[in-house]
């Protein structure tokens, strides 16, 4: 008889999970999410510019009326200050592999799905990782990025990802969303950070919010790990953090909250965190006109394979027992994400 310890109870479990995410709608929330999230980058001050968006459902995160909710793809548009929630008039298969965007909006994939097993939570920290450098990458100095990712990407103790992350970029500000908020079903109840951050310019004075850091604390007797912005900002959680009696390690946590509260309390949290950065002097820089932003060439990531380099403090994709052959949506040849 197999129970949750086996391993290959835990790789049919989240076999289900991927699937269910991938094919599950999360159309309501993600439409939530994109109405307050524009409004947030009005108040920013982006106002118009080139827009990419990758990832889980880009159709809803560009305002799409006719969203579907989920799949994978990646989209670039021109958006006007007219257009409505920032839904352009036409929008393009993203081709253009050295273009630099004014804005990059990246829902991850398989953020909400919470792993049981330990090769399938390493195998996609390591696409995180990857896509979230790459989208920083593809943002030109001055410009904006925002991450849809599971909570792993800033609870992982201290990494290489998380100092080039610092680097290149600074964190505007940064929401915890509950479990089970874009998908109410077993298994894609993992909790989800959605982070704003400002491409910073060579030479340009730096924000401080670090977040780097994940300190361990004491929940119900587990030690868990949460990253510092969060313990100091817990208004930014949206709900209860718990304990997943299901998975072991510091990263079995979990954040409940009544469904009902989730977009008030978003707009909420959204509003205040653009606003201290309007106070702060932390906006979108317009995009000089007759300026070329090159393509860059990272030293920092890899982006000519399926995995980061652990020689710089990466996390490698693991291989071995139970690593199921993903089909990745994530990299094509060229290392970018083209869905």
């Amino acid at each position: 008889m197999t129970g949750p310890d086996d391993p290959s109870w835990r790789e049919l479990a989240d076999r289900v999970a991927m699937d269910d995410s991938e094919h599950t709608s999360a159309l309501r929330p993600h439409r939530i999410m994109t109405g307050h999230l524009w409004m947030a980058l009005r108040t920013l001050g982006f106002d118009s510019g080139r827009v990419l968006v990758h990832g889980d459902d880009p159709t809803a995160f560009l305002g799409h009326p006719q969203a579907k909710g989920h799949g994978f793809a990646s989209l670039t548009a021109t958006v006007g200050p007219a257009d409505h929630l920032g839904y352009p008039v036409q929008a393009e298969k993203f081709t253009d592999i050295t273009e630099r965007f004014d804005l990059v909006v990246g829902a991850l994939p398989y953020n909400d799905v919470k792993f049981t097993h330990p090769a399938h939570q390493t195998r996609r920290n390591a696409w995180q990782d990857l896509l979230t450098l790459t989208s920083l990458n593809l943002t030109r100095p001055g410009g904006l990025t925002v991450i849809l990712a599971s909570h792993d990407l800033l609870d992982a103790p201290h990494t290489k990802v998380q100092e080039q992350m610092a680097d290149q970029a600074d964190l505007i500000g940064a929401v915890r969303l509950p479990g089970g908020i874009q998908r109410n079903i077993a298994g894609t109840d993992n909790p989800t950070d959605l982070l704003l951050l400002h491409r910073a310019a060579p030479g340009a004075a730096r924000q401080v919010r670090d977040f780097t850091y994940a300190a361990p604390i004491s929940i119900n007797g587990r030690m868990l790990l949460l990253n510092n912005y969060f313990d100091e900002r817990p208004d930014y959680v949206l709900g209860q953090i718990g304990v997943d009696p299901f998975n072991g390690g510091p990263n079995a946590l979990t954040v409940t909250a009544d469904p009902t509260l989730f977009e008030a309390d978003l707009s909420d949290a959204l509003e205040d965190i653009a606003t201290h950065a309007r106070q702060a002097g932390l906006m979108y820089e317009t995009r000089v006109k007759g300026v070329d932003v090159a393509a860059q060439d990272s030293e920092q990531h890899s982006v000519g394979g399926a995995s980061l380099n652990t020689a710089q403090g990466g996390r490698e994709p693991a291989t071995g027992d139970g690593d199921p052959d993903w089909d990745d949506p994530c990299v094509d040849e060229s290392g970018l994400d083209l869905w």
